[in-house]
C-alpha cells in the first residue's frame, strides 16, 4: 500500500501485482467476439426459421400480392411480344391454384405435390425446344414456361416462404422479358413489381405486429409523413434503377407479336 502525499483524503491506492501485464483491462474478453458471433448466428438461425417456417399463412392479403405479382408477369410477357393466349392461361391457372392452395390451406396432401411434379416435368418436355431458344436471344419462351411453372405450384402454396419464392420467381420472368424490352413503357410493369414487393414486406410488417411481434411502429404525423414520402421516392428510384440496369435492346431478338 502507497500513500500519495498531497491528498487530504488520505487515499490509498492499491499497487497490483501484475502492473506488468502488457495486456489492456479495456480489451474485449477472449470470449466477447465468440459470444457475438454466436448471437449472429442465433439472429440469423431466427430470420431462416420465420422464412422457411412450416406454418400455414393464413393472411389472404399477402396471397392477393403473391396472385398480382403472377399477373403481373405474365401481362408484362405479352406485353414485350409473348403470347396473350400463354399469359391469359397462366394468370388463369395460377388464380385458381391460389383459391386451392387457399382453400385446403391446412389441410397438407401428399398427393398434390406429386402432381405438381409431373405437371412440370411434362411441360419441361413439351417445351424443351422451345425453351432451347433462349441460347439464340428469344427469352419470350422461358418467361412463358416460368409463368406456367408459377401457375402449377401454386396449388401447394401454403408457406410464407412459398409466397417469397413466388414474388423472386415472378421478378426473373420481368427480367426475361425485359429483355425483348425497346420502349421505355415496360418501366411501369418494373415499378409495378417494386411496389408489390414493398407492399408484401410492409402487410408482414403489420400483419406480425398484430399477431403479437414486438414491433415498433412511428408515432407522428409528421414522421409518418415524412416515412411515407420516403418510401414512394424509394419505389420509383429503385424501379428506375432496375429497369435501366436490365440487359435489353440490341442484342435481343426481334419477333413479331404473338396472339
Amino acid at each position: 500500500m502507497v500513500r500519495l502525499p498531497g491528498l487530504r483524503s488520505k487515499t490509498l491506492v492499491r499497487l497490483s501485482n501484475n502492473a506488468g501485464n502488457p495486456r489492456s483491462t479495456t480489451a474485449n474478453p477472449p470470449g466477447a467476439r465468440a459470444a457475438g458471433f454466436r448471437k449472429l448466428l442465433q439472429l440469423l438461425r431466427l430470420w431462416l426459421s420465420r422464412f422457411f417456417s412450416p406454418r400455414t399463412e393464413d393472411s389472404p392479403r399477402l396471397r392477393l400480392l403473391g396472385l398480382a405479382s403472377l399477373w403481373l408477369a405474365a401481362f408484362g410477357m405479352s406485353w414485350v411480344g409473348g403470347s396473350l393466349w400463354l399469359s391469359l392461361g397462366g394468370g388463369a391457372l395460377g388464380t385458381l391454384g391460389h383459391w386451392v392452395s387457399w382453400r385446403w390451406r391446412h389441410q397438407p396432401s401428399r398427393l398434390r405435390p406429386v402432381l405438381i411434379v409431373v405437371s412440370v416435368m411434362a411441360l419441361a418436355f413439351l417445351m424443351r425446344f422451345k425453351v432451347l431458344e433462349i441460347f439464340s436471344g428469344d427469352w419470350l419462351p422461358a418467361g412463358h414456361f416460368l409463368v406456367l411453372v408459377l401457375a402449377l405450384a401454386s396449388f401447394d402454396l401454403r408457406t410464407r416462404g412459398g409466397l417469397y419464392t413466388s414474388l423472386g420467381m415472378s421478378g426473373i420472368v420481368l427480367f426475361f422479358a425485359s429483355q425483348q424490352a425497346f420502349d421505355v413503357s415496360f418501366g411501369m410493369f418494373v415499378v409495378g413489381f417494386v411496389v408489390l414487393i414493398l407492399a408484401f414486406l410492409s402487410v408482414t410488417f403489420l400483419e406480425d405486429g398484430i399477431r403479437g411481434a414486438q414491433v415498433h411502429w412511428v408515432h407522428g404525423r409528421p414522421t409518418a409523413l415524412i416515412y411515407w414520402i420516403g418510401t414512394a421516392c424509394a419505389v420509383f428510384t429503385l424501379a428506375g434503377v432496375a429497369f435501366w440496369l436490365m440487359p435489353r435492346g440490341q442484342s435481343a431478338f426481334i419477333r413479331p407479336a404473338q396472339v
